[in-house]
């Protein structure tokens, strides 16, 4: 996503001589019919155009519409359209308009610039929001996508686990419970492995990548995880919580590398809900 803002920028940025020679031409073209038409105070018109680029096509333009319509305002005014003479009446109509051209496209300029900065910002909260999982707020898999790159060419360890029996939850005490669990899963990972390493892949099943120390460094975060979840008190309801794990390590150079790491991490915690459920398995 950011790859494409950054195109989008640079697009726009090449783009400014057209729009603003766009603003020009179409000023420009305002100008003459309102001439040809002698419509009387023709810079009440102009100035709603001025407007109108600077909305369309950014402070830039709205510069060289200003311009455009400044020609037009010395033309008029002028003795004999000869650019140069002027009753002082005209000359001071030509310096007024000169400073409201300046203000309006600095005012207007800043207040477009203004309300466009707060709705990239709504637009980067909105695509941040996107990335975490609307119940147990930790990152999705959409976060996950995001994060690939980061965890290429270092250690790290990729362990995928799931709620033993979690269907039992919501059999037994309803989906409000069954909700409740996963919730407290979510955020008992995040104590034990960090809010930036920890994903709700689907369902029951979360996700874990994290820079690799040693298998005895996992295997305490784990034995930490499951000492929280093995007594916890959720709408006033005793539980307790039973997860398997399955866990690889290595190094990544492409997120091909990485994706094949999440395929063992799976088959890992097949092995461990094979051999009894409730349990780690870590393979090298």
């Amino acid at each position: 996503m950011s790859d494409h803002k950054n195109f989008t920028n640079t697009l726009q940025k090449a783009n400014i001589p057209g729009r603003v020679f766009l603003s020009v031409i179409i000023t420009i073209g305002v100008a003459v019919v309102l001439y040809v038409l002698n419509i009387p105070n023709p810079n009440l018109i102009l100035f709603q155009v001025l407007n109108a680029c600077i909305v369309l096509n950014g402070r830039e333009s709205g510069i060289g519409s200003a311009i455009a319509v400044m020609v037009y305002t010395l033309f008029f005014f002028s003795d004999g359209h000869d650019f140069q003479t002027f009753t002082k009446v005209n000359m001071e109509k030509c310096i007024i308009t000169a400073i409201c051209l300046c203000t309006d496209v600095m005012l207007i300029g800043s207040l477009y610039r203004h309300m466009e900065k707060n709705l990239e910002e709504k637009n980067a909260l909105l695509a941040k929001d996107a990335e975490i999982d609307e119940l147990v707020r930790i990152r999705n898999r959409r976060g996950l996508r995001k994060d690939f790159k980061g965890y290429l060419n270092q250690p790290v360890f990729v362990m995928m686990m799931d709620i033993d029996d979690f269907k039992g939850f919501n059999d037994t005490h309803g989906h409000d419970m069954g909700d409740e669990v996963l919730k407290r899963v979510a955020s008992t990972l995040v104590i034990a492995y960090g809010f930036d390493h920890c994903y709700r892949f689907g369902g029951d099943e979360f996700m874990v990548i994290a820079p690799y120390e040693s298998d005895e460094v996992i295997r305490q975060s784990d034995a930490a995880v499951r000492r929280t979840l093995n007594s916890v008190s959720l709408l006033g309801k005793n539980l307790s919580i039973h997860i398997s794990a399955g866990v690889v390590h290595g190094t990544c150079e492409t997120e091909l590398e990485l994706r094949a790491m999440m395929k063992n991490a799976d088959a890992a915690l097949y092995e461990a809900k094979q051999n009894g459920k409730n349990r780690i398995c870590i393979k090298d």
